[in-house]
């Protein structure tokens, strides 16, 4: 895919849901091999709930910029100012 044909955004807390959803499919393309369907199912819905992604979306701390190639969405990044989490 061609750079110029990418469109990248600042997240509005509107983009929750949709942040919620593709976080949850990007972490399970990447991770549910190695877990059982029940650990993935209980993570999934503790940390990619709409209602955490827009807790975080608000959090002055946090930076989402939402990556889009013909109006679909194909990435995003995630970025928090402060200490590193141990």
């Amino acid at each position: 895919m061609p750079t110029s044909n990418l469109t990248i955004r600042p997240a509005t807390t509107a983009d929750a849901p949709l942040l919620a959803k593709f976080g949850a499919r990007a972490f399970t393309a990447a991770f549910a091999a190695d877990n059982a369907p029940e650990d993935m199912a209980a993570y999934l819905t503790e940390a990619f709930s709409p209602a955490l992604q827009q807790a975080e979306l608000a959090d002055p701390a946090s930076c989402f910029l939402i990556v889009e190639a013909a109006e679909a969405t194909v990435g995003y990044a995630h970025l928090k100012a402060g200490s590193a989490e141990a």
